[in-house]
């Protein structure tokens, strides 16, 4: 029997999904009947877990885009050579492979601590080509393009060869019209700050070194990037010996607002940022195995102030963060409250928020239950608020790359042919 959901178009013409043909909701491509098994998981119907990596090497971090043919990318490390290496492949959104597994590169960045965190140096655009930012060792900041099966577009080049100064630790991230916004450390006068560059998607320098932590410490490391996909606004995460802070840049590097911190602890941990169109800044951290959460307004006030998300969690990691429509938040990270490392979900909109700072606890979905540990969790969202999530999961004796996929409303809605020949369908004013 045919679902009753209302969802996003469908909501605002008042208008019941049962009697909704598809396109009224999205094009045609973006519905079509799912060939992958699907699952409910806490009410929310997903695909099952889609394995994408096989080779038999130890695969690890993804990092997932979604370009404008609804194509899911991922880019992963891999030491299927022996050594590290970036490869890509992309996927429709029910998992099915579009481009088959490609070497991309083998310049990786190190990270610092034990578990090597750091953001990501490769990212796929829009047109499913793929960017590359590294340190060369000796204090360049170097950039490269691929296309998605690995050709060369734009070999490697030095991002700014002006700058003579010692850059290192590059994380980078797509706008919304393909530029290429990159975020640094640069040691400035005997001090590590985050610097921030943009390429367009070309490669080609549009502007460089716009300082975003001097008004905070004097040493900064370990930055976290995220564009807005609407506005094209900058959210620069980095932390501090002062502790961990957000910054938002505009689309010409003009920091817009004094930056705001979030952590009090020194650690340098990542967080993650991302923003909705009401320009609040949404960020997540895990500090002492929680999923923390606070939110930034447009004018830089934190409306909701390290807010424990996850109070039963064995969290580790770095959590990612997405948004969607009607600020809506999307949350998933690595726990180890059921013994094995898995990917838990929550998900929530403003509506949860109670009031004077708080808000109602959201509730934490098992995304996974497999035998072997799942961890490096990255979730991002569509245009049309689809959600879209990648992990690496030892299930398999080693690491492998998984995937899942939900509807924006968290159901199918599209009728399949068994269920459309039991409808009726009334013209206006014709009752029954």
């Amino acid at each position: 029997m045919p679902i009753q959901k209302r969802c996003g178009a469908a909501a605002a013409a008042g208008l019941s999904v049962l009697f909704l043909l598809p396109a009224l909701l999205e094009p045609a491509l973006a519905w079509p009947d799912s060939p992958a098994p699907t699952e409910l998981v806490a009410g929310r119907e997903w695909t099952t877990d889609v394995r994408v990596t096989f080779d038999g090497a130890g695969d690890f971090r993804p990092w997932l885009a979604v370009n404008s043919d609804l194509q899911a990318h991922l880019v992963w490390l891999t030491n299927r050579s022996g050594a590290n290496e970036f490869w890509h492949t992309a996927l429709n959104r029910f998992g099915e492979e579009v481009v088959g597994p490609s070497y991309m590169t083998n310049r990786s960045v190190v990270g610092w601590g034990p578990s090597g965190e750091h953001g990501p140096n490769l990212a796929a655009d829009s047109q499913g080509n793929v960017h590359a930012v590294w340190d060369d060792e000796v204090g360049h900041i170097m950039y490269a393009k691929f296309d998605q099966e690995g050709r060369v577009i734009v070999p490697a080049e030095i991002v700014v060869p002006s700058n003579l100064n010692y850059s290192r630790e590059p994380t980078l991230a797509i706008g919304p019209d393909d530029s290429v916004v990159i975020a640094h450390e640069e040691n400035y006068s005997g001090t590590f700050r985050i610097v921030v560059d943009k390429l367009n998607s070309s490669g080609d320098l549009v502007w460089s070194r716009k300082f975003v932590s001097t008004d905070v410490a004097d040493y900064a490391s370990v930055a976290r990037l995220k564009v807005d996909r609407l506005t094209g606004e900058i959210l620069v995460g980095f932390g501090s010996a002062r502790g961990s802070w957000v910054a938002r840049l505009d689309e010409n590097g003009t920091k817009t607002m004094a930056s705001v911190k979030v952590r009090t602890e020194t650690d340098y941990a990542l967080l993650d940022l991302a923003t909705t169109a009401d320009r609040s800044i949404h960020v997540v951290w895990v500090s002492y195995g929680k999923v923390h959460y606070s939110v930034i307004n447009g004018s830089g006030s934190k409306m909701l102030d390290d807010i424990t998300i996850t109070p039963n969690a064995l969290a580790r990691g770095v959590p990612s963060v997405a948004t969607a429509t009607g600020n809506r938040t999307y949350v998933v990270w690595e726990d180890r409250r059921y013994g094995e490392s898995e990917i838990m979900f929550a998900a929530w909109d403003s509506a949860s928020y109670s009031g004077y700072g708080s808000m109602n606890i959201p509730e934490n979905v098992r995304l996974t239950s497999s035998a072997g540990d799942s961890g490096a969790p990255q979730v991002v969202v569509d245009r049309y608020d689809n959600v879209y999530v990648a992990w690496q999961d030892l299930r398999d004796g080693n690491p492998e790359i998984y995937y899942k996929f939900s509807y924006a409303c968290g159901v199918k809605i599209s009728a399949d042919a068994h269920d459309l020949a039991s409808l009726y369908f009334m013209a206006p004013g014709e009752t029954k």
